[in-house]
């Protein structure tokens, strides 16, 4: 009898290791899920802020061609009438017209 109480015992012990190492698998396997998510989620928020920020910098540069384009049209307006003999007053006179 005491041979089949040893090996009783042996018998639990191994199932105790074995279901404490299944359950430090499973705790492992849960982490790792857990922090692979959260990843994800962290990748996403940096990609939605980026695309504002993308968003914004074409807003910006919109407004920036468009300046560009009405000074570009003001030279082209001055070239214009330079080339029709207009001249322009100079800012530093005043003139009166009567």
């Amino acid at each position: 009898m005491k041979h089949n109480e040893a090996t009783i015992k042996a018998g639990s012990a191994n199932i105790g290791l074995s279901l404490m190492l299944k359950i430090m698998v499973l705790v492992v396997i849960v982490f790792t899920i857990i922090v692979i998510k959260q990843k994800y989620i962290n990748v996403g928020y940096d990609i939605s802020r980026l695309s504002v920020k993308i968003e914004n910098k074409e807003i910006t540069l919109q407004s920036l061609q468009e300046t560009y384009n009405t000074l570009a049209d003001k030279d082209r307006l001055y070239k214009k009438g330079k080339s029709m003999g207009m001249k322009l007053p100079e800012h530093t006179k005043v003139y009166y017209v009567e």
